[in-house]
């Protein structure tokens, strides 16, 4: 359970990492991180994939405060 969680997490932030200097260098990117409801719903049986939804959105929207300061679009 902890390893989905950290993976669900982890695995947006880092890929967006991965490719903001690509992104950068092109002069036209976009990151779009896409969910769905059942993060907001309250779902039975769905707690290892709404936990990390926050934090998702909290690291993509500090990523557009950042690139903001950088300019850059996230």
């Amino acid at each position: 359970m902890l390893a989905q969680i950290a993976l669900n997490l982890s695995a947006p932030i880092l890929l967006t990492r991965a490719a903001l200097p690509a992104l950068k260098a092109s002069g036209d990117g976009l990151v779009v991180n896409i969910s769905s409801g059942l993060a907001l719903i309250g779902m039975p049986f769905y707690t290892t994939y709404a936990a990390p939804r926050p934090g998702s959105r909290t690291s993509a929207k500090r990523c557009d405060v950042s690139c903001a300061a950088r300019a850059c679009t996230s």
